[in-house]
């Protein structure tokens, strides 16, 4: 409706020239326009740092940045955007067309100055700009950050700095950056921090480096991603698990003790199946200097939210298209002949045979050994692995039925669920006549 960004921030969003909206103002011009999707979340996705106020950077960052850069020139070359404005008004009417600000742009050697550019100071569609078009620059508190290049150098000295008074980059970010635990850290908090480090070096050029996809704040994983990765694998164990860390927490802690050492915090996460890095987790959880860690040193990561699922959200379009439905899966010809061929099913093992089953094969059982570890669907793969569980099996199917009496009934299921999946999508066997 608009064509850019920058006319649609004009005309229907940022109508007082403040360069940004609160929600009063989002509720009002999407009511404007008749937009009929959910509000409430789509501010939530433009106000991602949640200061209450949303700039345009943060709904276009392309299109702030131009601005700002045509801004940082007038000022430059002129002093102000007044003294502009005379500047390219060479026939003194108050007024001056699109073509005729293009052409006194570029004799004056501005960059990034375009139609669309022109497309959103012209809001109004009038084909002409005067000086109040570009008043609301003179007030605009143009971030630094949009005016700048990436630089790592000065990254580099902005952690090295964190480091100087906090012992991990984990503990900085909690107890300085991110004080509301969001795992989101906005131009605002990231200024307020580097004065607090007394950092003197190029503080936007460090914030461009760290923002790598230019999303308008940072998180965790931009700042120390090694630590991050190694909370979020946690985080997403707990999830899953428990349902969340405080509840992982909590039944972890079966001494109610109210914390653990690292001894108990790697036992502990063992025996409940944690795979990842243990004796890392501690130490990046306790900051590399504490003893034990706590509820408070690990509940917050409860408030950060799962990045891929917001991410996957983000890209979800409102109205799904039709998919054409997809071809059925190819079935093997072992299946094919096991459905087209009644089987009888097997007998019931009697408690004697029970009893044998889990005490070891022997001569005088009825049953014999094909009948017993088989079903319709074939034998489990791999069994003869287990062998060395027992060391006073003699032979495969002491070693398996030991293995089978060992193991819990969820365990065998998940096993034979997929031997019969690998059954079913085995690529080797596909039959020719069966599509």
């Amino acid at each position: 409706k608009f064509s850019t960004y920058l006319k649609a921030w004009r005309y229907t969003l940022d109508a007082d020239g403040s360069m940004f909206i609160q929600k009063n103002e989002l509720f009002r011009a999407v009511k404007e326009l008749s937009w009929q999707g959910d509000v409430r979340l789509l501010w939530k996705g433009l106000d991602k740092d949640g200061s209450g106020i949303t700039p345009l950077q943060e709904l276009d960052l392309k299109s702030a940045e131009q601005l700002a850069k045509f801004r940082q020139q007038c000022f430059e070359k002129f002093g102000s955007m007044e003294e502009f404005f005379k500047a390219i008004d060479v026939y003194k009417k108050n007024k001056i067309t699109r073509a005729e600000f293009l052409q006194q742009c570029k004799r004056h050697g501005f960059t990034r100055v375009d139609k669309a550019l022109v497309h959103g100071l012209d809001w109004q569609g009038r084909n002409m700009l005067t000086i109040d078009d570009f008043k609301f620059l003179e007030s605009w508190r143009c971030p630094r950050y949009l005016t700048c290049k990436a630089n790592p150098q000065a990254a580099q000295e902005y952690k090295e700095d964190l480091l100087r008074k906090y012992p991990s980059y984990l503990t900085a970010w909690r107890q300085l950056l991110d004080r509301d635990g969001s795992n989101v850290v906005a131009w605002d908090e990231f200024e307020s921090a580097a004065q607090r480090i007394d950092f003197e070096g190029d503080l936007a050029g460090a914030w461009r480096c760290f923002d790598a996809d230019v999303s308008g704040s940072i998180s965790l994983r931009e700042l120390d991603p090694v630590s991050s990765e190694i909370l979020e694998e946690f985080k997403n164990w707990a999830d899953e698990e428990f349902g969340g860390v405080r509840a992982a927490f909590e039944i972890l802690d079966e001494d109610k003790s109210g914390g653990f050492t690292h001894r108990e915090f790697v036992k502990m996460l063992r025996s409940y199946g944690f795979r990842g890095d243990c004796k890392a987790l501690f130490a990046t959880l306790s900051g590399g200097g504490q003893d034990s860690v706590t509820l408070h040193d690990i509940a917050f990561l409860d408030l950060w939210d799962d990045e891929e699922d917001s991410s996957e959200d983000e890209q979800k379009p409102e109205k799904q298209e039709q998919v054409a439905p997809k071809k059925p899966p190819k079935i093997s010809q072992r299946l094919h002949e096991l459905a087209r061929t009644k089987r009888s099913r097997l007998p019931l093992l009697a408690e004697t045979s029970k009893s044998t089953l889990q005490s070891g094969w022997t001569a005088t059982t009825n049953l014999s050994k094909p009948l017993m570890l088989k079903s319709v669907y074939g034998s489990l793969p791999g069994l003869k692995a287990f062998r060395a569980i027992s060391n006073h099996t003699e032979s495969d199917f002491g070693a398996t039925s030991f293995f089978f009496h060992e193991l819990p009934r969820t365990t065998l299921r998940k096993m034979r669920v997929q031997a019969i999946k690998d059954e079913i999508l085995c690529e080797d066997e596909i039959s020719e006549d069966v599509q």
